[in-house]
């Protein structure tokens, strides 16, 4: 049996393919390779580019014996090209923040496997880093659920 932490891992990532570029979307993230585990540290070779990873998970006793809290940190850091100013940069990366938060907020309980979820974040041009021409957006999501203990 796969743990809740996977299949917690793979909704995030089939949630932020949702999407598509149409109706309140400004980017379509569904393409294959779009949205990938794994940390993307250099601006990807297609853009967009979504990159989601673990970061931390931490443990507390539940508050019913046999349970554990559980919250886990997914790291998620994207990338948008820009052929204009770096103010240009910066609202391209505001627009693909915009789609990631909604994709994720659309269904806070990842499908049923969470309590909830809640985001802190930043976008930004890139040209203060050296990287002209991208749009940076690196959220840190917070998910909470219960684990049983156990078997």
């Amino acid at each position: 049996m796969a743990s809740t932490l996977k299949a917690i891992l793979a909704q995030v990532q089939t949630q932020i393919k949702n999407s598509n570029g149409s109706g309140v979307y400004t980017y379509d993230l569904s393409p294959a390779g779009r949205v990938v585990r794994g940390v993307v540290t250099d601006p990807p070779v297609d853009s967009p580019a979504v990159g989601i990873f673990h970061q931390q998970t931490s443990t507390t006793p539940g508050a019913r014996l046999g349970y554990w809290e559980r919250t886990t940190t997914v790291g998620i850091h994207g990338w948008i090209a820009s052929d204009g100013t770096e103010g240009d940069a910066e609202d391209a990366a505001a627009d693909l923040f915009n789609d990631i938060l909604r994709t994720l907020e659309a269904d806070r309980s990842l499908s049923s496997n969470v309590r909830d979820i809640t985001a802190d974040g930043v976008f930004f041009g890139g040209g203060s880093y050296s990287l002209d021409g991208w749009g940076i957006v690196a959220i840190d999501l917070k998910i909470n659920w219960s684990q049983q203990a156990g078997v």
